[in-house]
């Protein structure tokens, strides 16, 4: 008896630790895209921006750069696909996710198809830009787009893409579908040592 309570009871605590371990992985990512004049460095938590929750905004931050200090560069956001109630703001920064009260667009709706200037910057500067992304109150399951911060200058083109969504099913219902099921082996286990006091 003893020892079937014990299983019981450590199925559930790894169950839980397995959630709360899986919890813990989820964060930014960066990564580095290089043209041959153009440099972004995107750092964005792919994770929370794929599992948004109605009324939540999810940050994805962007340095702009050039290895030739001549010239300029255009920025604009595209909508690659548009599904749900997603608003767009973007923000220049002083540093990396810091400072970033210079508002270049503020909750614009995003529309399937749609482009969007976000900035011209000299060449020879290097911006952060945040990217954040909000989905409506209103909004229901299915709703995703895709962005894509695209830059050009110097006759060079580059892009990165941040995809952001309410899912049906997947990583934002891991949660509370371990403890949903911790709390039934809770249950079986006191169920057991009742029954054998019961006898």
């Amino acid at each position: 008896m003893a020892r079937a309570v014990c299983a019981v009871l450590t199925a559930g605590v790894l169950l839980v630790a397995a959630g709360s371990a899986a919890s813990a992985a989820a964060g930014p990512e960066r990564e580095e895209i290089v043209g041959d004049v153009l440099r972004l460095v995107s750092v964005q938590d792919r994770a929370a921006m794929r599992s948004m929750e109605p009324g939540e905004s999810v940050p994805w931050d962007v340095q702009v750069s050039a290895n030739e200090p001549e010239g300029s560069i255009d920025l604009s956001l595209v909508a690659v696909q548009a599904e749900g109630g997603f608003t767009v703001s973007v923000a220049a920064c002083e540093a990396e996710a810091s400072g970033c009260g210079r508002a270049v667009l503020d909750r614009v709706p995003v529309t399937g198809g749609s482009s969007l200037e976000i900035a011209t910057q000299a060449a020879a500067e290097a911006i952060w830009y945040r990217v954040s992304v909000q989905l409506s109150e209103e909004a229901t399951a299915p709703a995703s787009t895709t962005l894509r911060l695209l830059a050009e200058g110097a006759g060079d083109e580059i892009s990165t893409d941040g995809e952001v969504g309410l899912p049906t099913t997947g990583a934002s219902l891991l949660w509370p579908a371990v403890l949903a099921l911790g709390a039934v082996l809770l249950g079986a286990a006191i169920a057991v040592v009742a029954r054998r006091r019961l006898r």
